[in-house]
């Protein structure tokens, strides 16, 4: 049955929503102070939208467990704050996997453009190393920062940078927009995504890059070209040596944490890797005594008042606002079940992306190239960082994972 004509403004709106919403997320995520909200508000307006009409749209089982795992982990965040009796404020960031739902429903029903997407990531990119070359340059900042923090600023711009390196080598040559000119800005979002990583000297996104050079190597790599892609490798490992022992602040970053091992080892914490282990150590020691359910906020800082108090751990761990691991941060506050789901949703997630990373249709490819890179960065950087603990890094993570699947799902791309 044909759509009406009174349906079919509607749905254009949608997809000028979709389009905008998209653009607008990546494109002020970083160079903007809080102007990724903007994208995200559009998107969750238009999916509520959608969803307030009664809009039908086709789930696969796929679909439906990556919601199913979305809401699992807000209902563990909802449990713990009748449980444990925490603040108002501990249902903030976990409401952002209930507000991913209607998002995806509505990506999956009205599925964007990939122009827009990876336009928006340019511009992206683009204007946050802009941003590092007034901060660096001009204000003279040790690490470059933006408006989000240091270690979001890096870790964001490296991701998107990946996703503009992708863009590069797989989407379609022979599309009108993305020729000559379009690879070119590519290009360019890709080598300022580097830039602003290197320029905040965050470095836990830097250790994630070797997993992620091998997504793009299965992803890409075939017995016709598995000479030139080990001259790259090879060239990219050079490429690599050469930048850590030339680039100031990759070199420094690197020396500070061999210096920061050597001195906590020493038995002197003050440092900010010594800050972490100390922490780590802490939590050895709290967790396994409510391992299944999780602490409470205030339950949990008396426990680490008393370990202080006892001389079991130096008193750097009272400073630190958070973890500094998102896997110890869920475990320690929603217990073993939060941190089972949220493993459950890396894994799957990793698998749908990995099962397309030979897809056929080039867009496709792509989409699940940076989606898998997604999934590895944050698994990775987040043994060191509280990445999904944070507004501007959850929302990247969430809005960018939505994105990404209800591009990689389709059979193919519209024009």
């Amino acid at each position: 049955m044909s759509p009406t004509p009174a349906m079919k403004p509607p749905d254009r709106w949608l997809d000028i929503s979709v389009s905008t919403g998209v653009f607008l997320f990546f494109a002020l995520m970083l160079s903007v102070p809080r102007g990724y909200t903007l994208g995200a508000l559009i998107l969750l307006l238009a999916g509520l939208y959608r969803c307030l009409r009664g809009s039908p749209v086709s789930l696969t089982r796929e679909d439906k467990f990556i919601v199913w795992l979305f809401a699992a982990f807000f209902g563990v965040g909802v449990f713990g704050y009748f449980y444990h009796g925490n603040p108002s404020r501990s249902l903030d960031l976990i409401s952002r996997y209930l507000m991913a739902i209607p998002i995806l429903l509505l990506l999956i029903a009205r599925p964007p453009n990939y122009k827009w997407v990876w336009s928006g990531l340019v511009v992206g990119c683009a204007s946050a190393a802009l941003v590092t070359v007034w901060q660096v340059h001009a204000l003279e900042y040790e690490r470059a920062m933006g408006s989000t923090g240091v270690i979001q600023f890096g870790n964001i711009g490296l991701m998107m940078g990946v996703f503009c390196i992708a863009g590069v080598i797989g989407l379609p040559k022979d599309t009108r927009s993305f020729r000559l000119h379009g690879r070119l800005a590519l290009a360019v979002g890709g080598v300022s995504g580097v830039y602003v990583s290197m320029a905040s000297g965050s470095r836990g996104g830097w250790i994630a890059l070797p997993a992620i050079v091998l997504v793009f190597a299965f992803a890409y790599v075939s017995r016709r070209n598995i000479k030139y892609m080990l001259v790259v490798l090879v060239a990219l490992v050079v490429a690599a040596g050469t930048v850590v022992s030339t680039v100031p602040v990759i070199e420094e970053r690197i020396a500070i944490a061999y210096s920061d091992i050597e001195r906590y080892r020493a038995g002197d914490p003050n440092t900010s890797l010594g800050y972490r282990f100390e922490m780590y150590k802490s939590l050895s020691l709290i967790i396994p005594k409510k391992p299944w359910l999780g602490w409470g906020y205030k339950d949990y800082e008396d426990e680490q008042h008393r370990l202080v108090e006892t001389g079991q751990i130096s008193d750097v761990i009272i400073k630190m606002a958070n973890t500094h691991n998102t896997y110890l941060e869920v475990w320690v506050f929603n217990g073993a079940t939060g941190l089972a789901v949220l493993l459950l949703l890396l894994f799957t997630a990793l698998v749908y992306f990995g099962r397309r990373l030979r897809a056929g249709d080039p867009v496709r490819r792509v989409a699940a190239v940076c989606g898998a890179s997604l999934i590895l960065g944050y698994a990775i950087s987040s043994f060191s960082q509280v990445m999904l603990n944070r507004n501007n890094t959850l929302l990247f993570f969430l809005i960018s994972l939505t994105v990404l699947w209800a591009v990689v799902r389709l059979p193919g791309q519209r024009s």
